[in-house]
């Protein structure tokens, strides 16, 4: 009866109505028991999915800090090797190498290039 159907997650409505549903009928041990069951099996589902998409969060920011990483690495590569190519060496001293951005400096706090 208070099921939801089809691994739908319940909603704050459905929830509340269930809430006001346990208030009115404390009297119906089984109506509440029955309602108390439908809330405890959704919240667990709630849990279950956060958890999960807490953990694939955490994956994906790990992974695009070594993606990051490894972007960077491969763009210092391929400018040192041009300059060391190029005869007239337009990084010449290590004040020059001071004024090279760093790389967390090229983004914002959202991860968006400046």
């Amino acid at each position: 009866m208070f099921s939801i159907k089809g691994g739908d997650k319940m909603t704050l409505e459905e929830f509340q109505n269930h809430v006001n549903d346990i208030r009115s009928n404390l009297d119906d041990v089984a109506h509440v028991t029955e309602v108390l069951n439908t809330l405890a099996s959704d919240y667990g589902e709630l849990v279950k999915t956060n958890n999960s998409l807490t953990e694939n969060n955490n994956k994906l920011i790990k992974d695009n800090d070594n993606l990051r990483n490894v972007n960077m690495e491969l763009f210092l590569k391929v400018g040192e090797k041009r300059t060391n190519d190029n005869k007239n060496n337009l990084i010449n001293t290590e004040e020059d190498k001071k004024d090279i951005p760093s790389f967390e400096s090229l983004f914002d706090k959202e991860g968006n290039l400046i």
